[in-house]
């Protein structure tokens, strides 16, 4: 997948399906429309597939058989997590069994991407897209390669797989979700026999979470996303995980936007939008990769069926709007709320819903209920119980999305 070895032609090319961007939700999308007997063609800007992720690893286990993702990546299973408050004192979940996989991400995107290639995609890496035009009968692009060459390319059908920092959606009229969180990370040593940590509470991780993930023998992921600049945050979050440990140097820290909630519209005339791009991500963790393959399945199956009746025109992908929201849009919404709901909370109630998880049958509902991409109902279940209940009226929560509960 070298943009050197395959990026040799001069002019314009013609696919059925052209898709921007090579994370999981554009790769899976290529995979599908390639397996369907598209012609496609995918454009990465990066000069390689999997390089420069910021993103925890962690995977829901059951992704991978619902998806068939090759497995190569998996690290370790993960069946505890360590939630660590304001105070430092650990909350320690254990599950009856692995509900979730830590994967080496690059190496995880590269498996896609060869799956990708071997369903008869073709992947063109070091492209960037610099502009985009439809017409009644066609997308196209205008690109330059990795060695500076303008190229062309002529599509029916484009695929926005971009994230949330493209111009792109907006120039085509599709905007991006409207708010978005920051997240950053670091790899580095970890501490032996570290323990997968979250950590929670306005000093190290205001309006949303860090984590310290272990990966491979004497290494971890450390990040965290925020409402805020995430830098001096993080700095004391590496400060607590290893006070005399190294620190990183500016270039070594990755920094991106986490989409918070639905985008406006995620399809056009010959466009449609996948991942985080249409705010296909859980709003709870800032994980983007089940609810991004649901959008790839969903793209991938509305474009196949609009090929196999030839129907083109200005109104075939609106289809794809309704049916992925029809999935996702309670969950984004509920989790959405959720991650809200804990960032007005202090430090002093962040403790005291620790100490409500400690007892009260917190513990064993999510042992019963909890499921590591679908949250929407154990949240609302939590939310439900009293003591949580009066926590949240304490600080004065608006019911926003769920007035039910507060009747």
């Amino acid at each position: 997948m070298s943009g050197k070895k395959i990026y040799v032609y001069r002019g314009a090319l013609t696919c059925d399906v052209a898709v921007v961007g090579g994370g999981p939700s554009g790769l899976q999308t290529a995979r599908q429309l390639a397996a369907g007997g598209l012609r496609v063609v995918l454009l990465e800007a990066k000069p390689e597939i999997g390089a420069d992720i910021v993103c925890s690893g962690i995977i829901g286990r059951d992704v991978f058989g619902e998806f068939d993702l090759p497995e190569s990546a998996v690290l370790r299973e993960l069946r505890s997590m360590t939630l660590i408050g304001p105070a430092g004192r650990p909350l320690i979940y254990e599950h009856p069994s692995s509900f979730a996989r830590i994967v080496d991400r690059g190496r995880f995107d590269r498996n896609l991407g060869r799956a990708a290639s071997a369903a008869g995609a073709e992947i063109r890496t070091g492209v960037k897209v610099l502009q985009a035009a439809v017409s009644d009968d066609s997308v196209r692009l205008r690109t330059r390669g990795p060695d500076g060459e303008p190229c062309a390319l002529q599509a029916s059908v484009l695929i926005l797989a971009t994230g949330i920092q493209s111009r792109l959606q907006s120039e085509l009229g599709l905007a991006a979700p409207a708010h978005h969180l920051s997240a950053l990370q670091w790899e580095t040593e970890a501490p032996v026999d570290m323990a997968p940590s979250m950590y929670i509470g306005r000093e190290i991780a205001p309006g949303a979470f860090g984590w310290a993930i272990p990966t491979e023998p004497g290494r971890m992921k450390a990040g965290l996303i925020t409402d805020q600049d995430p830098q001096e945050p993080f700095l004391r979050l590496l400060k607590h995980l290893r006070p005399d440990g190294p620190r990183p140097d500016k270039k070594d820290l990755r920094l991106k936007p986490i989409a918070q909630g639905l985008a406006p519209r995620s399809a056009g005339p010959r466009v449609l939008v996948v991942g985080e791009a249409a705010g296909q991500v859980k709003t709870t963790t800032g994980g983007g990769i089940a609810f991004g393959l649901i959008g790839a399945r969903v793209a991938s199956d509305v474009i196949l069926k609009a090929f196999r009746s030839g129907t083109q025109g200005s109104t075939a992908y609106a289809e794809y709007d309704r049916l992925w929201r029809a999935v996702l849009k309670r969950e984004i919404e509920v989790g959405a709320y959720a991650r809200r709901a804990l960032a007005v909370l202090d430090d002093a109630h962040i403790e005291k819903l620790m100490d409500v998880a400690r007892r009260d049958g917190v513990i064993p509902l999510i042992r019963a209920k909890g499921d590591f991409d679908w949250q929407s109902g154990l949240i609302l279940d939590l939310l439900r119980k009293a003591p949580i209940f009066r926590i949240f009226r304490e600080v004065g929560l608006p019911p926003g999305p769920l007035k039910g509960i507060w009747s």
